[in-house]
């Protein structure tokens, strides 16, 4: 073989290889793209979807300001809101019993006490968890109005924390949107 040839093929060789090297990262700086794309369209759903849950949240609150004025009559609706005043009543009996066991604890003299601390409003607030009647795993979901658009029950029933009075307040709340619903937010 001469020397030409060999050149020949070497440049086959190295024309070959750098063929095959402009594919590989090619291919690689398309995915990463495509990766990247998916990334932005990601975050933009999300950024729609806390829109959605801040829209629900306010429904929620003028519907149960409604229910405030007797101005809700939708069976379901009225149910969930005499849920919320039943939580609201059974709230306003612990901090009853609060301020009876402050009051009787100050009657008695301080030395008698290992710990006054109880006597002194909490500066922070903690939450206590309410047992309410909640449905056996077996029992049928209730059916939800046409206008929710909530397929699942659980979803339906999950309400968010109050903005201004939870402790968690500015953190994202996931709800779960049903089938029907997801299908239509992708037209």
């Amino acid at each position: 073989m001469s020397q030409d040839e060999r050149e020949d093929q070497a440049k086959q060789a190295g024309a070959s290889i750098w063929e095959t090297i402009k594919r590989t990262s090619g291919s690689a700086a398309d995915a990463a793209q495509r990766a990247l794309q998916i990334q932005r369209l990601n975050a933009q759903i999300r950024k729609l979807e806390a829109q959605q849950r801040k829209l629900v949240f306010s429904i929620g609150r003028k519907v149960y300001e409604l229910h405030g004025i007797g101005k809700v009559r939708n069976k379901d609706v009225l149910d969930d809101c005499l849920k919320i005043d039943q939580l609201s009543e059974q709230a306003e009996a612990v901090k009853a019993q609060i301020e009876q066991i402050r009051a009787e604890a100050k009657e008695r003299p301080a030395d008698q006490l290992e710990d006054s601390s109880f006597l002194t409003e909490e500066t922070e607030e903690t939450e206590v968890p309410i047992e309410t009647d909640t449905p056996a795993a077996d029992d049928p979901a209730p059916e939800q109005p046409a206008c929710c658009g909530a397929d699942d029950a659980a979803d339906a029933d999950a309400a968010p924390e109050p903005e201004a009075e939870s402790a968690n307040a500015g953190e994202d709340i996931d709800i779960e949107l049903g089938p029907k619903a997801e299908s239509e937010g992708d037209d």
